[in-house]
């Protein structure tokens, strides 16, 4: 058969040849049908996880629809995919730490090609890690001496940050104290170059006592303690005798009184009635108590200086001083130098009588507290015409002053009770005539508080006000009944 198909072709090319047809050229066979894969990857390395897009195409004259055969694990096992003529096949994988192989096959027109790629992965990202950060206990009661212990472990970090119930850079491993006046969060931020893990941690605190309750820390009410005002602290020496002032309302009376005697005094001499603006919590003064760890002795040293410096340090200690608050300590002890209070920038100390408990509110006590008070604001200008040299922040013309030091001038009189009035001479730049340019003591300092009459202070005996010659009387204690 072969034989004859071969003598028909020749005879046929030699009488096409006969007939003038020229030389025969065949054309060239058709060229074979080819088919090639290719992978192509939005990224062939990277941290786990690593999300990379996979696709793969066909090249190539085969044409018509393409089986896919694609693997991702090593051509162990293959997807299979049928698309139409001119689509390609892609598709997004997540692969983690390690060496990952794909393999592609194609299949066309009975012909099949194979393509393989390589995605290298490396392991995660070092982040810091929190090994621990706890709060023991998570709960505490409304005191200085509750507080819940926070402990940090950290590893990896370059820096740690806290915000929230406390603040600044920690330097893990570490243990700190708290003792939040209000739940709190403390959060933890913990960074290196890779990026921060963050962690939080609560603590609840119980709800303040009521006003007429001992409290050891600051409640705070409205008005909240960020304005100037003074804060009353019934301070008590180790080893003294608890006389219980903050609690039986000893110390609520004296407060009453001397802001009624201020506001009363300013309004007779002056028409305009200041007074002082103490803490309230409830409606109520808020008396703060606090037991020293230091006996009197100790407290007292060689001197006065000595216990403003060992009360205040004591007291910052446990973040009870504050720059927007005069502190007006009542201090059950004696002052050896036999001063009633002495005073400082932050606040002063007003002496008790040791071990004896008052049964007896004197009006002493108030005046005194004003005394020191005024102190603690600069009240009597070091260029007051009766400023005392001898004794600084005092005056010498009258032993009534307010603001008398105990240094009576040559020419100085004695004609009442010591703390009866304020600047019975008009002389002293309290006010209202005070020269141009120097600071009026009464009317010009933030720290008093105007009223416009007496009986708009909150509590107090208001029916007396209007009599103008209104003293303050020694008042039998009631134990049983509370003060409003």
């Amino acid at each position: 058969m072969h034989k004859r198909q071969s003598s028909f072709i020749a005879v046929s090319a030699l009488a096409l040849a006969a007939c003038g047809g020229g030389e025969i050229i065949l054309p060239p066979p058709p060229p074979p049908l080819t088919l090639s894969a290719l992978i192509s990857l939005s990224t062939q390395s990277g941290n786990e996880p690593l999300s990379v897009n996979v696709g793969v195409s066909v090249g190539g004259t085969a044409k018509g629809p393409v089986r896919y055969l694609v693997s991702f694990n090593n051509g162990q096992t293959f997807e299979v995919d049928t698309i139409s003529e001119n689509s390609l096949y892609s598709t997004a994988r997540t692969f983690n730490q390690g060496s990952h192989k794909i393999v592609a096959k194609v299949e066309r027109e009975g012909l099949s090609a194979t393509a393989s790629s390589e995605v290298l992965v490396a392991p995660p990202p070092q982040l810091p890690v929190i090994v621990k950060f706890t709060a023991t206990p998570v709960s505490i009661a409304f005191s200085i001496t509750d507080s819940a212990t926070i402990e940090l472990e950290a590893q990896y970090s370059l820096y740690c940050n806290a915000s929230g119930g406390w603040s600044g850079a920690k330097n893990p491993p570490l243990i700190e104290k708290f003792s939040p006046d209000t739940t709190s969060l403390y959060i933890i931020r913990c960074v290196n170059n890779n990026g921060f893990v963050e962690d939080t941690i609560k603590v609840t605190v119980s709800a303040p006592p009521s006003p007429e309750k001992r409290v050891t820390k600051n409640r705070m009410d409205s008005p909240v303690l960020s304005h100037h005002m003074a804060k009353v602290i019934y301070l008590l020496p180790r080893g003294a005798t608890d006389c219980g002032l903050d609690t039986t309302g000893y110390l609520r009376v004296v407060i009453q009184n001397a802001r009624f005697w201020l506001a009363n005094k300013s309004i007779q001499k002056y028409g305009i009635g200041k007074t002082i603006e103490f803490d309230l919590f409830g409606g109520q003064f808020d008396i703060l108590f606090f037991q020293s760890k230091y006996s009197h002795s100790e407290i007292m040293g060689p001197g006065e200086s000595n216990a403003f410096g060992v009360i205040h340090n004591e007291l910052k200690s446990y973040n009870l001083i504050r720059d927007s608050v005069k502190q007006m300590i009542f201090y059950q002890g004696i002052n050896p130098a036999g001063h009633g209070g002495v005073a400082a920038w932050w606040g002063a100390i007003i002496t008790g009588s040791g071990d004896e408990c008052p049964q007896i509110i004197h009006p002493a006590k108030s005046t005194t507290l004003i005394h020191e008070y005024f102190h603690t604001i600069q009240f009597v200008d070091q260029n007051a015409p009766n400023h005392d040299n001898l004794n600084p922040g005092h005056t010498t013309d009258n032993c009534s002053d307010i603001m008398f030091g105990g240094n009576l001038a040559p020419n100085g009189i004695c004609d009442g009770e010591w703390f009866d009035e304020i600047d019975p001479g008009g002389n002293d730049w309290y006010g209202p005539n005070v020269p141009i340019g120097v600071r009026n003591a009464m009317n010009d300092n933030p720290w008093l508080t105007s009223v416009t009459q007496a009986d708009s202070l909150p509590g107090l005996m208001a029916k007396q006000v209007k009599t103008m010659s209104f003293q303050i009387q020694d008042t039998v204690l009631n134990w049983s009944k509370p003060i409003k």
